[in-house]
């Protein structure tokens, strides 16, 4: 599905490495309206959830490395979404 978390860290990882110069407009846009929306809650419950350590290292990495980014983008994150 388009939503799939891997699918939308990858894009993500596109528009920061783009070989001309970082798409960092974009980056911010796309981070904004969509991985911002469901991303946090989404590590959030796997970190609650998984059996497996494994999945909560990455769950803990995706959300720092997206609070990072927001940071850095200066993005505004909900605390809800924390």
């Amino acid at each position: 599905p388009d939503d799939h978390i891997g699918y939308e860290l990858q894009f993500a990882a596109f528009l920061c490495a783009s070989e001309a110069k970082p798409q960092l407009d974009e980056l911010s846009a796309f981070l904004d309206r969509h991985l911002f929306k469901w991303a946090f809650q989404f590590s959030s419950r796997i970190i609650d959830h998984a059996a497996c350590d494994y999945y909560k290292g990455h769950a803990i990495l995706t959300a720092a490395t997206l609070q990072s980014l927001g940071h850095i983008l200066k993005l505004s994150i909900a605390p809800s979404q924390n």
